[in-house]
Formats: structure tokens, sequence, C-alpha cells
């Protein structure tokens, strides 16, 4: 049994199954695709070619169908999944992109390879910034290192994508999770407070501006009185924050 293989397959079943003189067209068209499929060898070096053709003249869908191809011979392929990640998120196919994302970093975090998983995880807060998966994937690699305040680093830089009406809630959570890590620190309880109050917990930003000022000195003291006192104008506040800006 011979297979005859043509690249225009796509547009038309171009197949023979030459045994007999029988055609897979006489078959019809649908066996013939099943027939073929089993019988074509999986190449991974011409997926590899064809998606990186594609991918530089913009045909994402080609470029993604040809990367899904070896992912489906070997989903453990990271080197692949780092590639079609990228794509899959510039699709605006955010689920599978993590997927992609999160295997390869999985894949370098096993290997002890910390630089490189932080490389992927940093990579994807990039692609799709507005997703929290990568901020807080990135944020949990640190904490897992003892890298305390780059954690939280992450975590701030992460939420100012979450400020929005809409999205508020997950900017909350970020810096709640920041807070947990390094409680008391300003920048995370700061903007925390700030986040807080946009979303109507003025009680709650109060108390952890309170907080601030309990525990800082000089300009971070004053910044934090005056951030209250924004929230909830009053002589108190007033007049404390003016104390703290008199003896500096």
């Amino acid at each position: 049994v011979t297979f005859l293989y043509s690249r225009k397959w796509k547009n038309s079943v171009n197949v023979l199954l030459i045994a007999g003189g029988v055609s897979f067209k006489e078959r019809g068209k649908e066996n013939a695709r099943m027939i073929f499929k089993k019988a074509l060898a999986y190449n991974r070096s011409m997926s590899i070619e064809t998606a990186g053709e594609a991918r530089t003249k913009g045909r994402l869908k080609i470029a993604i169908a040809e990367y899904k191809k070896i992912l489906s011979a070997d989903p453990n392929d990271h080197a692949v999944h780092m590639k079609i990640a990228p794509l899959l998120a510039q699709a605006k196919n955010y689920q599978d992109a993590w997927r992609s994302f999160k295997a390869a970093a999985e894949r370098y975090e096993k290997g002890g390879f910390f630089n490189k998983a932080v490389g992927v995880y940093t990579h994807a807060s990039r692609c799709m910034p507005k997703e929290t998966h990568p901020w807080e994937a990135l944020s949990g690699l640190y904490l897992s290192q003892g890298l305390k305040a780059d954690a939280v680093g992450v975590l701030i830089k992460g939420h100012l994508n979450f400020r929005g009406r809409k999205t508020r809630d997950k900017g909350i959570k970020m810096l709640k999770n920041a807070f947990d890590i390094l409680p008391w620190s300003f920048d995370a309880t700061y903007a925390l407070a700030g986040l807080m109050a946009k979303n109507g917990r003025k009680k709650e930003a109060l108390e952890l501006l309170e907080g601030l000022a309990e525990r800082k000195q000089s300009e971070k003291k004053r910044k934090a009185l005056w951030a209250a006192f924004t929230i909830n104008p009053g002589f108190s506040y007033g007049w404390r924050w003016l104390k703290a800006a008199v003896r500096g």
C-alpha cells in the first residue's frame, strides 16, 4: 500500500490508495480523511517550520494549528508551549494561553531553573496583563524562594491593571495577598486603602490608613493622614496632618 500526499489536501481530497486502483474519492471524503490521518506520519520539524513562517506573516490561526499538532502528539513539549502561548494570548484565547505559559514555567521550575520560570511568568504578564493568573503565579514563585519583597512588588505592579470599577475586586484581592505577605508594607497598604475607598469601603480604608499613621514616620505618616483626610474631611485628620507636617 502506497500513500501519495498533496499539500492541497485542505482544499480537495488528493490522496490515492494504490491497491487495485481504488481511489479514496470512491469511498467518500470523510472516510479518506480518517485513513489519511492514520497513515500520515507525524512530522514535528515540518510543523515547526510551517508555524514559524505563518507567525512571521501574521497568520495566527495557521501557526496555532501547527503548534497544536505538535502538542497533541507531545503535550509536554514545553518549548512549543512557549511558542504557542503568546499567539493564543494575541488571539485573546487567554485560558489556553495561560495553560501553555504555566506548563512551560512549571517544567523549568521542576528542573530547578528558577530564573527561566520567572521569565515565562513575566512574559505571560506582559502578554495578558488584564489576567490575574500570571501576576499571582509570579508572586508565588518569588515567595517560594523566600523573596517576600519581590513577591509583594509583583502584586503591587499587577494591581494597576485592576483599578477600574468592574475589576476593582481583583485588584483588592491582589493587594490583600501582598498585605498578608508583608503586613503594613507602606506601598501595598496605601494602595489597598485607596482602592477600598474607591470601592465604597471607606471604613476599612480609614482603618488601614490609621494603622500606617501609627507605624510610620515623617513623609509616610503625613501621606497616610492626608489620604485619610481626603476620604473623611474634618478637623481631626486635618489637625493631625498639620501637626505631622510641622514636625517634619
